[in-house]
């Protein structure tokens, strides 16, 4: 089930999550946008009331910090990757 994002950040909220949750959701990943972190504090605690892991998809978010924590570290996973169109520029895919 896809989440819509907060208008002011881009990025999606604990609130938009939880009215989006079923019995059948296995997986929360917030996506982290241009260049800044979801609010990982609401959205893990929501997770965790629930036993709902996270995963982090910190591609556009590469160095940024949540309350001293950094993208990618918070939830029980976390995703990079690397596309000259992301926020961390590089020639070519960088591959």
């Amino acid at each position: 089930m896809f989440v819509d994002s907060d208008p002011e950040t881009f990025n999606t909220t604990a609130e938009l999550i939880a009215s989006k949750l079923t019995a059948k959701t296995k997986l929360i990943i917030p996506v982290h946008l241009f260049g800044q972190c979801a609010d990982m504090t609401s959205i893990l605690k929501l997770a965790n009331s629930k036993g709902i892991p996270v995963m982090e998809d910190s591609a556009q978010s590469i160095g940024a910090r949540h309350h001293g924590q950094i993208s990618c570290s918070m939830g029980l996973t976390g995703t990079l990757s690397f596309f000259p169109s992301k926020n961390l520029g590089c020639f070519g895919d960088a591959a």
